[in-house]
């Protein structure tokens, strides 16, 4: 979300007193838990080599050497021993490093020119929707290929790889590809998690993901994983776990405007720069979508499980905008959904659709974007010196959110971070940095009476000017530009280079539910004051469990998620769709996370709980309700945990349609619906237990 957030925070976070000239190692590791390029920012990359975490000196190589790859398993076919945070070797030559490597745990050393090379070159910034991460550094190295890049055909080995290439489908596996093109293939976005599927499929058209359904249902019973752009948190795009038999879908990635109709046809690989870019520009019409602000993030992923960004609360939600999709069902039938025909279907997927099979094409409805659009920023750091300071800004906010007639055309998010280099000085021992920052689609004379409100809601609560402000008027197309996403200056569009790098990161999330209420500021002062107790030293060499240092950043965001009446709450909205909570006023996700070549220590996973559990004692403690959100999807909830937060009311209707669309599981990960024998015999668990429930109730407390 913000390039110089993150990456400053990580820097900062290293110990700042090192001898002169000592040289930094970073490992490179193969992560059991798997890199985008940002602005280069030149006084933050100022002694890198001495500020990163020490190891031993490194080789010497040639300028020309390549940054190096994740390492990769390269004895093709053998899964490592060890998937967590170790790196493994083969007595084969490695295409980059060169040197002859013997089987064994082992750490590669970056060279530091590369380190450096990678600090100025790839920047992550904090963002808007997906990954929203304030402490990743992204070192530049090849990563998930690009099934537009030519896959070499070799000799299938395997019944499912036979049945694949019969059909034309190009295919990566460790038993026939280079160990390279499999790891890059295997990899999501997200090095935390990273996982070893059964191969990975790339079909170019609707009927050869058909043909790629009924080859895996036939010669395996290896789960299905449909991937878009591989930006799930979790990598459940990659199955999240190991096995999968993967569909990468980026071949299928057509982005077609109608904007006589307001209509635009999507592939699910697409992604959205490409999108923003295509509906802008095709017939000149400026159309838009209602989406994130991450031009990486594919398609197929965002719109299924939500999809939230700063125009939704005018626009909907991106999943709220499909109106007919083609799916690729279990049995390898591929059916039509939309609001006359498949109904369910299209209920389900809007909001919960990667449970019942694989989209190969979405309809969905586009917007006018030609007016002019206001960006603007606020950030407070020297004027936070105390609690009570920061938490009046975010009072003050949340009073703007719940005003009755707060306008639609309002999207921002409140971010808390440790302070960064850029932030407005001096921020010596201040705690925390607070910026709002966001967009207001209506015209500027409107926006004006609303920084106003804000201003004077600001001093009646006591709160403190901002000490930076920045307000633009731009095209929706610099507007995506601009943001402080992906890619450097005017080529954070280019989803081409960009996509092919990586984030390093956990997250937990929370929607409250609560249509006009907000937090009560007594519950969210323990959350404020435990950063106020912290954040000085949190990721400050932090320690790894072989005695090595390394660093995180941690960030918080309560996007405006509610207020007003906005378009995602309306009761049609509500009533189309699988998403079950809308009414709510902060859309929150906590993340802590490092550079994409460190390992992100445990005390780093940590920090993120104990931030989570205060944000969750707050919203109890102010009685809004808790839900949660899938898009931000946790991997450590329990089955009974991410069912109730992120399916809520739905789950029932979701299990039903689970049962007559996919009886045997084929599309399933960590957090799947399950079975139709396994719905039926935890349905079966459940009315047992409310019978006993009943007779207890009856009869008194049963003897054990």
């Amino acid at each position: 979300m913000k390039p110089r957030l993150g990456v400053e925070l990580g820097v900062e976070a290293l110990p700042k007193k090192r001898a002169e000239g000592r040289r930094a190692a970073a490992s490179t590791r193969t992560s059991k838990r798997g890199s985008r390029r940002f602005p280069t920012i030149w006084h933050a990359c100022a002694g890198f080599e001495n500020e990163l975490p020490r190891g031993p000196p490194s080789p010497s190589p040639s300028p020309s050497s390549e940054p190096l790859l994740a390492f990769t398993y390269l004895q093709a076919g053998l899964p490592p021993p060890r998937r967590h945070h170790a790196c493994y070797s083969s007595s084969q030559q490695h295409p980059v490093l060169g040197a002859s490597l013997s089987l064994r745990p082992s750490t590669i050393e970056a060279p530091s020119h590369l380190r450096l090379r990678a600090c100025l070159d790839s920047f992550i910034p904090m963002r808007w929707r997906l990954a929203g991460l304030a402490a990743s550094l992204l070192i530049l190295w090849p990563s998930q290929i690009d099934a537009r890049d030519a896959i070499p055909r070799t000799a299938p080995k395997t019944r499912l790889q036979a049945c694949l290439a019969n059909a034309g489908i190009d295919i990566v596996a460790a038993d026939i590809s280079s160990p390279d093109l499999y790891f890059q293939a295997s990899a999501s976005d997200n090095v935390v998690f990273h996982y070893n599927p059964t191969l990975i499929a790339y079909p170019h058209s609707a009927s050869q993901v058909q043909q790629a359904v009924l080859c895996a249902s036939e010669f395996t019973d290896a789960p299905i994983a449909a991937r878009s752009g591989g930006h799930s948190f979790a990598a459940y795009g990659s199955g999240g776990m190991d096995g999968s038999v993967i569909v990468d879908l980026a071949n299928l990635s057509n982005v077609t405007s109608h904007p006589d109709k307001a209509l635009v046809e999507v592939g699910p690989g697409a992604r959205l720069g490409d999108v923003v870019k295509g509906l802008w520009s095709q017939h000149d019409a400026h159309r838009a979508m209602s989406t994130g602000t991450c031009a990486a993030v594919g398609v197929g992923g965002l719109s299924l499980c939500g999809g939230f960004g700063p125009m939704s609360r005018k626009w909907g939600l991106t999943t709220d905008n499909i109106l007919e999709a083609d799916l690729v069902l279990a049995n390898g039938s591929l059916v039509t959904a939309s609001e006359h025909q498949n109904t369910d279907i299209l209920w389900a997927l809007r909001g919960s659709g990667s449970f019942f099979g694989i989209v190969t094409r979405f309809v969905f409805r586009s917007h006018d974007a030609s007016p002019p659009v206001v960006s603007f920023e606020f950030r407070w750091t020297p004027s936070l010196d105390s609690v009570d300071n920061a938490l009046s800004v975010m009072t003050a906010v949340q009073a703007l959110a719940l005003e009755p007639n707060l306008s639609n055309d309002l999207g921002l998010h409140v971010q808390l971070r440790k302070p960064s280099r850029s932030d407005p000085q001096p921020s010596h021992q201040r705690p925390t940095t607070i910026e709002v920052k966001g967009i207001y689609l209506g015209p500027a004379h409107q926006w004006s009476a609303l920084e106003a409100r804000l201003r004077q809601l600001l001093a009646s609560h006591s709160a403190p000017g901002p000490d930076l402000q920045k307000v633009k008027l731009l095209t929706y197309l610099e507007l995506m530009q601009d943001w402080d996403d992906f890619g450097k200056g005017e080529h954070k569009l280019d989803t081409e280079a960009i996509h092919k790098q990586h984030n390093n990161f956990v997250t937990k999330s929370a929607v409250t539910l609560e249509r006009d209420r907000g937090f009560d500021p007594a519950a969210l002062r323990q959350l404020f004051q435990y950063i106020w107790d912290t954040s000085l030293t949190a990721g400050q060499q932090a320690q790894l469990a072989d005695g090595k240092t390394t660093f995180w950043a941690w960030n918080i965001y309560f996007e405006l998620f509610g207020g007003g009446r906005p378009a995602h709450a309306q009761p049609r909205a509500k009533e189309l769709s699988s998403f079950p909570h809308r009414d709510g006023l902060w859309l929150i996700q906590i993340a802590v996370g490092t550079a994409s070549f460190l390992e992100l220590a445990h005390s780093g996973h940590e920090y993120a709980r104990q931030l989570a559990t205060r944000v969750y004692r707050a919203i109890d403690d102010s009685r809004i309700g808790r839900g949660g959100y899938s898009c931000y999807v946790d991997a450590e909830l329990e089955e009974h945990e991410w069912k109730h937060l992120y399916y809520g009311s739905s789950i029932h209707r979701l299990e039903n349609l689970k049962m007559q669309l996919d009886p045997y599981n084929l599309f399933r990960n960590p957090q799947s619906l399950g079975s139709q024998a396994e719905i039926q015999a935890r349905r079966r668990a459940s009315r047992h237990r409310d019978t006993l429930d009943v007779q207890d109730g009856a009869s008194g407390p049963r003897r054990l």
